[in-house]
């Protein structure tokens, strides 16, 4: 009894440690998916290195919404100044937004 309560625990940590190592990867190959499609390349260095950051930190599970604003005050964001500083960066909020969204777009675009 005690030998299949064993196995079946083994096979059921085993199967949530695949789907988080799956999970993991698919986001990763996600972001390398995003920076390589070329939509920063219009915005000016900085603004690009924000897009970036935003990538790096939503590859690594450290943000959920890449809209949301107060992501902009999470280092290494922080330290490249305040939100509207930031914002900034891509003229007007709307035109932030509107980079943050092919952004997410292209995350979530199906892989063909």
């Amino acid at each position: 009894m005690i030998e299949n309560f064993t196995t079946i625990a083994i096979q059921m940590n085993s199967g949530v440690i695949f789907r988080k190592t799956w999970r993991a990867l698919q986001t990763r190959h996600k972001a390398e998916n995003a920076k390589k499609s070329g939509i920063s390349a219009k915005y000016g260095k900085k603004a690009r290195t924000v897009l970036n950051a935003l990538l790096e930190k939503y590859q690594y599970g450290s943000i959920i919404s890449m809209e949301y604003m107060g992501n902009l005050q999470i280092n290494p964001l922080a330290e490249m100044g305040s939100s509207l500083e930031i914002v900034g960066l891509f003229g007007e909020r709307e035109q932030f937004q509107v980079a943050v969204c092919a952004l997410q777009n292209q995350l979530y675009k199906e892989i063909a």
